[in-house]
């Protein structure tokens, strides 16, 4: 079994991948698949072997997700990064262990969904100065490259109100 925090793997390898290959690599937009070799390694692979894909919640501390992440970080950094080779008894990481933190979870799909809402205003403190913003494009153009600032987003006049409060 692998499980993903990628939705687009999970799909890519279950579904999309048998569409990729029937129109030479194309996707239904036209443009040529992105990791194509990827995608055709992964298929070569998959005609060898059976395996069973699962999407799970990412950031929620499942070892193998958190221990996958943590890799991919590190190689995105150009760290040098120790990967196990050799039988799975002697892998250090329970990866078996699929459960996760439940509020973990739920925090940060409310995040996501405040994440998606239509912001009233941003509201930023630079040098002990408060601002609020329209956008966030004014926003970040205050923070970026600043020490000791603080930003928020805003989703009403009130909880605007609150976050200068806080910030006072």
């Amino acid at each position: 079994a692998i499980y993903t925090d990628s939705k687009y793997v999970v799909e890519g390898a279950t579904g999309w991948i048998f569409g990729w290959m029937k129109n030479g690599w194309q996707t239904k937009a036209g443009s040529e698949v992105l990791h194509k070799e990827v995608w055709q390694e992964l298929i070569s692979l998959l005609k060898k072997v059976t395996v069973e894909w699962h999407k799970v919640p990412g950031h929620v501390g499942i070892i193998g997700n958190e221990r996958a992440d943590k890799i991919a970080s590190d190689l995105g950094e150009g760290k040098t990064v120790e990967l196990y080779c050799g039988p799975r008894e002697g892998y250090t990481y329970e990866i078996e262990n699929v459960s996760f933190d439940e509020a973990k979870a739920a925090e940060r799909s409310a995040a996501r969904k405040r994440s998606a809402q239509k912001a009233y205003s941003y509201v930023s403190k630079v040098d002990g100065k408060i601002e609020t913003h329209q956008t966030w494009a004014e926003c970040e153009a205050r923070v970026t490259g600043k020490q000791g600032v603080r930003f928020k987003k805003a989703l009403s006049a009130q909880e605007e109100q609150a976050i200068i409060a806080d910030f006072t």
